[in-house]
Parts: structure tokens; sequence; C-alpha cells
């Protein structure tokens, strides 16, 4: 009895050995027939002895022992499985080098994972065996937990197995934890798709880059979208040909061309210099693909009134517009400066913006906008109710009577009274209830201006500080208006200043912040006008936020008859976490609370069920 004991797993063995053998080495050979059947009498033959023993311990009233042996015949069957569906799918796969039909292509999968589990249980089964499966020991439980962890083992490798086959059959790296910026930005595809004439793009790496391949998935992806778009890729050290074509002193670099005009990307070779670059890839690769394609036109700001400003000035941050002028120049627009406005507006102004200005502007510069607007001119403008900051010297706060007036010639109306709002507003952490002046809204329009906005209203959101609010009124002009963004239902207009909702005096509703008026011309011109009722949507402190850019990205766009290419631009780069009172605000007490918590009262529940048993 002994040696049938210490034979049962080496017989079994030997005959898959000699399956494998056969089917391996000597199919077309004369050994084949005999080795085959040798190995599947093993089979049958170990899986039987396995069957006696336990059959055997039963009649000898030996119950646990019994059981652990049926945990032996248990994996033996899992491999006779699998050795059978191997047989099924080769019979399937008909001399065929691959499998083609769905049946074969189960019958792999199934021999496959069965003869995996089998042999990975086995392991763990019989070692289990070897020390609690005979005599007064034999402990059958024990067999049967090894069963299934080893068994669970084997389900968590096939399924690694299956995701790395599947990986390297579509050619995709996957990298969640920092690259999400190696494909294009829906506005970016536009660009691509409505290339009309080639644009070569030279890439520029060694071969053996850790960067390469982001970039690589970057711009073949864009390539789908036009065939005007031509790739090559070089090392600079083994083609100097090209390196001189493209005029390219080292690798790491990306360069466009286009009608002897060229654009280069300098992103490095070494994937640690080339990080904070790679988040930026799709906004520098669009930058640069529209100045060789896009004609430049240059966007006009009204100055010598107190307006918001690029420049390095003495104006607070709520009063800067960098990011607004690295939004401009990113799509191919040239922002200026227009001191005066009683003369006519230059021919060559694309667009016009009178940006919160301080001081009122005169009635000669009011009729210099309409004449302007008159031959199909596009005008933005930003209002405020607070001018915070140090102003400019020599500028004191008017009322903008005239302005405002010629804006209810448009149908817009400003209201003063700032919005506040007990619900929806961002949490500064401070208690201060200044932070319900601090408000977002992912309420949005239908209109062209705000498409990327309305597309993604679940994922985007517009920041807006001390705002004010729009009015859409009857225009006396036959323009067209069309709220773009609105406040959230939770808002009112403070009436009396104090930072609180007060029942009969004020009323929550949601109000126009941007409005968007157009007309047409009898020259077949269309006029266009844009309205905010708060500036500081446009400041380098709220341009930070994803849905501020946007806002202001597709309402140029908009502006410069470019909407045809509005979308999202995929950025990776840092912004700083804001959470609101709502719904942002249990998201992140849950994140760094709840969820810690739960985890370790699930391992205490855990711990405490194994010291009842014991």
């Amino acid at each position: 009895m002994e040696q049938l004991k210490a034979i049962r797993v080496w017989v079994f063995v030997l005959g898959l050995m000699a399956i494998f053998s056969a089917e391996r080495y000597f199919t077309s050979q004369a050994p084949y027939g005999y080795l085959l059947g040798l190995g599947i009498l093993g089979g049958i033959l170990g899986i039987t002895l396995s069957v006696f023993l336990s059959w055997k311990a039963q009649k000898d009233g030996k119950i646990a022992e019994a059981s652990c042996w049926r945990s032996t015949i248990a994996w033996k069957v899992l491999v006779a499985f699998g050795v059978s569906f191997y047989f099924l799918y080769k019979w399937q796969l008909a001399g065929a080098a691959a499998p083609e039909q769905l049946s074969a292509k189960v019958l792999l999968w199934l021999y496959l994972s069965f003869l995996s589990l089998g042999l990975l249980t086995g392991v763990g089964v019989e070692l289990s065996h070897r020390v609690s499966g005979e005599g007064e020991t034999a402990e059958p439980k024990r067999l049967h937990e090894s069963f299934f962890r080893w068994m669970g083992l084997g389900f968590l490798l096939l399924g690694l197995f299956a995701l790395n086959y599947a990986s390297q059959k579509q050619d995709k790296v996957f990298d969640v934890s920092y690259f999400k910026t190696t494909k294009p930005g829906e506005s970016t595809l536009k660009i691509v798709a409505g290339l009309q004439q080639p644009v070569k793009v030279g890439v520029f790496f060694s071969k053996d880059s850790e960067v390469l391949p982001y970039v690589k998935e970057y711009l073949d992806y864009a390539a789908k979208q036009s065939k005007q778009l031509e790739i090559a890729y070089f090392d600079k050290d083994f083609q100097p040909l090209q390196a001189e074509e493209y005029r390219v002193s080292k690798n790491g670099q990306i360069v466009l061309s286009r009608d002897g005009r060229r654009q280069r990307i300098d992103l490095g070779d070494k994937l640690e210099n080339a990080r904070s670059k790679l988040k930026s890839l799709d906004k520098d690769f669009q930058k640069n693909l529209l100045t060789l394609t896009a004609e430049p036109k240059n966007v006009y700001f009204l100055a010598n009134h107190g307006e918001m400003s690029w420049s390095l000035d003495k104006h607070s941050p709520p009063r800067t517009i960098r990011g607004l002028e690295a939004v401009l120049r990113s799509q191919n627009l040239n922002p200026r400066t227009l001191g005066t406005a009683f003369a006519s507006i230059p021919d060559d102004a694309a667009i016009v913006v009178l940006a919160s200005p301080i001081s009122n502007v005169l009635p000669e510069e009011v009729q210099a906008l309409r004449s302007y607007l008159q031959k199909g001119g596009k005008l933005l403008v930003i209002l405020d109710i607070e001018f915070g900051g140090e102003r400019p010297e020599g500028i004191e706060v008017g009322e903008q009577a005239q302005l405002t007036d010629f804006l209810r010639e448009l149908g817009v109306e400003y209201r003063r009274d700032p919005l506040v709002s007990d619900q929806d507003y961002i949490n500064q952490g401070r208690g201060s209830k200044l932070d319900k002046l601090l408000l977002y809204t992912n309420v949005f329009g239908s209109h062209e201006s705000v498409s990327t906005l309305t597309r993604n209203d679940d994922k985007l959101s517009v920041f807006t500080f001390y705002s004010g609010a729009l009015a859409v009124v009857p225009s006396s002009d036959q323009w067209k208006t069309s709220a773009t963004i609105m406040s959230m239902r939770s808002t009112y207009q403070d009436k009396n200043k104090n930072l609180s909702f007060d029942e009969g005096l004020e009323k929550k509703e949601s109000l126009p912040l941007g409005v968007a008026v157009e007309k047409d011309l009898p020259d077949g011109k269309k006029a266009k006008v844009l309205v905010f009722a708060d500036a500081t949507m446009f400041s380098d402190p709220l341009m930070g936020n994803g849905g501020n850019q946007l806002m202001a990205l597709d309402s140029f766009r908009w502006l410069s008859d470019r909407a045809d290419i509005s979308g999202a631009i995929e950025s990776e780069e840092d912004v700083k976490i804001q959470h609101s009172k709502g719904r942002e605000l249990f998201v992140f007490m849950g994140s760094i609370y709840a969820f810690p918590i739960i985890i370790l009262g699930m391992g205490y529940w855990v711990n405490r069920r194994r010291r009842s048993r014991a």
C-alpha cells in the first residue's frame, strides 16, 4: 500500500510528460503513438490509484483520510480536463497555424486554463497532503482550504497573463500613474483633420529612449486623423542628413515643418528631464501646429482706463491676465494694446477686448465700438463690480454709464449686486463668510462659445469670485442674445451685502454670468459680442482651473471664427486642489477619513472572527 502512495503522483506526472514529448517532439514520427498511449495510460493510472486509496481508507473507516484522498483526485481531474480540451482544440484547429474560429479560440482558452489551474492547485494540495493527509493527523478541512487558495492564486495568475497578452497584442502602454497626455486632445484632432496642406513632423530620439514610446503614441494617434500630417522618426546620431534637413543638433526634439518654416518642441531624450514637458505636450503641439497652419490674428485690448493687463505692473493678482495672454498666443492670436478708441478701430483687429475698465469709457469710444460692430467686428466685454488691488496713478473709478447703455442696446443688462451661495461655493478652509463669494458652476448653455464646457459639464466647473450678474433684455437693433454660463440655482444677489440669505428680500435662482450676442449684417458678415459678469474669471488666480481655461479658449475661438476646432486640450500640469462645502467636500473628507476607517474596521472584523473560531 505504501508503494502505491509513493508512485501515484509520479505515474501521473510521467504520463503528462509522455504526452508533452509526443506532441512537442514526435508529432510526425513513429514513437508518437506509443508515447501518447503511455501518457494517457499513465494519467488514467494516476487518477485510478488515488481513487483506490480513497476507497480503501473509506472501507477501513478512515473517513478523514478518505476525504483527503479525494482532494488529490480533484486536481488531477482538472489537469485531465485540460488535456482533453487540448486534443479537442487540436482537432478543431485542423492543421491551421493559428485559431481563426471562435470555437477554436474558446477551446484554446479552456485547455490552457484547466491545465494551469490543475497543476498549480496540485502543488499546494500535495504539499499539504504530505503533512496532514493520512492517518490520525488527516485534516480534510486544511486540504480543502489549500485547494481553493491555490486555485484562487491560479485565477489571479491567469488574469495577469491575459492582461499581459492583450496589452502585447494591442501594442499599448498604460501609465495611469503619470502620463494621460499621450493622447491628443479633442481640439488638436480637429485641427489635424482640417489640414489642407502637408505638415512634416520630424521626431528625433535615440532608439532606446524612454521618452519615445510616449511621443510615438501621441503622434501616431494624431496622424490617423489626416494623411496631411506626415510623421517620420529619426536618430540624430545615425541619420545626420535628416538632422541637417530639420536643423536638429541633438535628440529629444520634435520639429514641425511647412513651406520652409519650422516650429520646434524640445522635450529631452531622458525621461527624468521630459516628465514635466510631456504633461503639456498636447498644448505645445497644438500651439506650434496653429503657428504653421493658421493665419495670425490681432486681438486689441483697450487701455488707459485701468483695464486688466498682462504686463508687469503693481496690480494685484485678480487684475492680471498673464494666463489669458498665454491662452491667446497658444491659438496664434497676438494680444496688443489699444491706447484709445477715439478714432476708428484698426483694420487688422480680429477682436477688441474691454477687460474690466475702471474709469469711464467715453462716448466717442463707445461710438467707435458701434461702428466697428457694424462692419462685422468681434467684441469681448469683461465687467466687474469691484476693482481690487492698487489702481494705476490718475485712474478714478467711473460708473460706466456709457458702456452699460451700449450693452443695453445689444440686449444685455449688468446687475452689480454680488452673487452669494450658502451651498455651492469653494471652501478655503478658513471658516470665513467671504468664501461664499468664491463660487463654482457647471450650468452651461448650448451656444458654440461654451460647446466644450457643455459636453463636459459632469467634469468641469467655472470658478468666479465676487461676481455680478447679467440679464437678457429686449434689443433695440435686432441683436440675438443667448445665455452661455449660468450660476447654480442656490445663488442669490446679496442686496444688503451681509453675505446671508434674507427671505423676501432676495431670491435664489440661476442667473446669467455670460451672454453671447450676434447679428447678421447685410453684407453677409456677422457681428459678435461676448459679455461676462465677472472679470476675475479671466484673472491669473482662477485661470489655473481647467474650466476657466476652456471658457477662455472657446470664447476666443468663437469670436475669431474658429469654433470648428473647439474642444479640450489634454494637460496634466499641476493645479491646486480645491474642495467645496457641498459634493466636493464629501469626496475630500471621505477619501482622507471615511475609507481608511472602513478598511481598518474590516480588518478588525476579520481578525475577531478568526479569534472566535480558534
